[in-house]
Formats: structure tokens, sequence, C-alpha cells
């Protein structure tokens, strides 16, 4: 995948550093579009520090339809080949597996709590695409588009669905919890697409896309975001986390109960392979 990658960055530069010889038309578009999921999904685990809980977790682990935005600069070396250098924002919404934890048989207070993971992804992936286009019936062109992206991006964390349901009040324990997103999140990509151009003037075009897109994130780390406590039951005071560690979620046990332990909630993997549809105008100067 590494050496593929490579090959077609190469191309793509050595196609760059040909261009000035050879320019004969450049462009500039700006597109919307929708981004689906195609084969992708994201790796999430769930994990208590002690052995009081009986744990489980419900398969609900989905990544929803997001909305996208690219800017894109194309250089013609001739009227079929060029190449592509643009930038784009990709949002991915995602709904994590369900933790569900409950309380020893042998405990007075029966019941359980559970939270349901609730994530939003930010992605700009910068990219370059080698592209074919060829005269498509009556001022329409076919394009062809392959390439490489460079990602950078952030991934975080929710807390709107945590649930309680015990058998009795209690004030001797609360859910202390943190949001976290991820820094230094980054990683290479690579994509290719088929488009369709139709001319509205000399100098602008109508365009409509479909892009299949592969990368996936697997080296990140997260941060606490102040002020973003869950709400907790009791009176007792919470605990502290720690920064640069992959959680999302931190519950803490109430302090005088520490056999209950800590509730952890990791993402170990996005993989955001895609489908991708968008539609824009392209302007040639």
């Amino acid at each position: 995948m590494k050496k593929k990658k490579g090959n077609i960055l190469g191309l793509s530069l050595s196609f760059l550093l040909l261009l000035p010889l050879s320019i004969r038309a450049q462009s500039i578009s700006i597109s919307l579009g929708l981004g689906t999921l195609l084969g992708g999904g994201f790796s999430d685990a769930w994990t208590s520090t002690t052995d009081f809980y009986k744990q489980s977790i419900q398969p609900t682990q989905k990544i929803n339809t997001g909305l996208e935005f690219y800017v894109e600069l194309v250089l013609m070396a001739n009227d079929n080949f060029g190449l592509a250098i643009g930038g784009s924002y990709l949002n991915r919404s995602l709904t994590g597996n369900k933790g569900v934890f409950r309380f020893p048989e042998t405990s007075a207070l029966q019941g359980h709590f559970s939270y349901t993971p609730e994530l939003t992804t930010s992605l700009v992936p910068f990219y370059a695409s080698l592209i074919y286009s060829a005269p498509f019936l009556y001022k329409a062109r076919i394009n062809l588009a392959a390439g490489v992206d460079y990602y950078l991006g952030s991934l975080r964390c929710y807390y709107d669905n945590l649930e309680f349901n015990f058998s009795q009040p209690f004030s001797g324990w609360n859910y202390y919890a943190h949001l976290y997103e991820t820094t230094n999140m980054k990683t290479f990509g690579y994509h290719a697409g088929i488009g369709l151009e139709l001319e509205l003037s000399r100098n602008s075009f109508f365009m409509f896309e479909i892009f299949f897109r592969q990368a996936k994130f697997t080296d990140f780390s997260t941060k606490l975001k102040e002020g973003a406590n869950l709400p907790y039951m009791g009176t007792g005071p919470g605990g502290e986390t720690q920064e640069g560690v992959k959680v999302f979620l931190y519950g803490q046990k109430y302090s005088g109960a520490e056999e209950w332990g800590d509730v952890l909630y990791f993402i170990n993997s996005l993989d955001i392979t895609s489908l991708s549809l968008r539609g824009g105008i392209k302007i040639r100067f």
C-alpha cells in the first residue's frame, strides 16, 4: 500500500515539474458533496479497571453520511492530461458500541448504568490527482482521476446518551467523566474517481463526480476538554484524569468505593473508506 501511494505521489510530482513547459489551461473548482461509508468503520473498546461489574457491549457501531467541501486547482498539460491539487473538508458522525455495566448479584444496590458513545470527526485532506479527460457527447467531457491524500483531523466524543437504572436511590457514588478529543491525527490515503463535466459557457462548467477514498487512522492520542464534565449522582468529588492517553470517556468511581473501579472507553482505529458524491462549478481562466 505504501509503495503504491509513493508511486502515485512520485508521478504527480514529476508531472507537476513538467507542466510549466507545456501548460495549456488552468481552472479552479468549488464543490459540495456527501460521503457515505463503504467498507470502513472504527474499532472501539470498553474496559473497567476492576472485575466489580458485569460488563456487556451491544453492537450499535456505525458511521453516518457526512458533508464534504472541496476547492481544487486543475493544471492541464494538453487536452487530455492534467494534474489537480486541492483541499477539502469532510465531516463524519459516529455511533460507538453501547457499554452496559451491571452491579454484581451480591451487591445491595442493583441496576446498571450505560453509555452510547456519540462521536464526530473533522477531517481536512490535501490531495494531488492525475487526470485524464476526454470528450463525451455534445459539450461534455468524462474525467478520470487517481491520487494521494494527506489527512489532518480531529475526533471528539460527546456524552448525551448516559443512562442510569438502579433499584433504589443512593448518594454513595457518582459517575464522573470527561469529554475528550484527539490530537496529532494524521495519515495518508488514496482516492480514485470518475466525473462528468458539462459546459455552461465558454469558461464555466458544471461537474458531477463519484470518488472512492481510502484512509485509516491508527496513531492518535487524546486530550481533556476543560469544563466538559458529565453530570453525576451524589455529592462527592470525582477524580482527575490523564492527558495524552488514547481514552475518550473516563468514568470515575466515588471515593471510598475504590473496588468499583473506573470505566474507560477507547477508540483504537478509524477507517474512513467511503464513497463520495460531489457536484460543483468549475471556472477556466
